[in-house]
């Protein structure tokens, strides 16, 4: 039986995210806030890991009138980390996307690379870039998301 370790990390960083209303009834636009994301998993071969991770995105913008209004962009599922090199590590998995607030779920993909610039033992700490599109398809009540974000991540990691 091969030797498996629990392996988990902690991000956080800048994001710019846009969403586009695919229905034609509201208005799209881009907004920028706080990125931060959390995975555990275990470490199946020296170069990959299965995980489940979270990623989230809050923030917002002040229109002209004065008012300021939060929005919030999550992916929740399992993803597949993998190692090239000793420094890289790339992730990827599919799970669901929700935009706005819970309530609002649908499709979500999650890809993420980082580079670790300081490692010792089984600590890391990573600079990484990642995205997490969602489309949130249209229901009764609510018009249908595209939602594209990027967010560039300082990363604690644990292997």
């Amino acid at each position: 039986m091969a030797d498996t370790r629990l392996t988990f990390g902690a991000d956080i960083g800048a994001a710019a995210v846009r969403e586009a209303n695919r229905s034609g009834n509201a208005t799209s636009g881009v907004f920028y806030g706080i990125a931060f994301a959390a995975d555990v998993g275990a470490v199946v071969t020296p170069s990959t890991a299965i995980t489940l991770r979270m990623f989230a995105i809050r923030g917002g913008e002040g229109p002209p009138e004065g008012d300021f209004f939060h929005v919030t962009t999550t992916f929740v599922g399992p993803c597949v980390e993998v190692r090239p090199a000793p420094r890289l590590q790339v992730s990827a998995g599919l799970g669901i996307g929700f935009f706005d607030d819970p309530h609002r779920a649908g499709y979500g993909a999650d890809l993420r690379i980082g580079y670790s610039v300081w490692q010792a033992q089984q600590n890391e700490l990573q600079l990484a870039i990642e995205s997490a599109p969602t489309l949130v398809p249209e229901t009764e009540a609510r018009d249908s998301r595209d939602v594209v974000n990027v967010a560039l991540l300082i990363a604690y990691r644990r292997r």
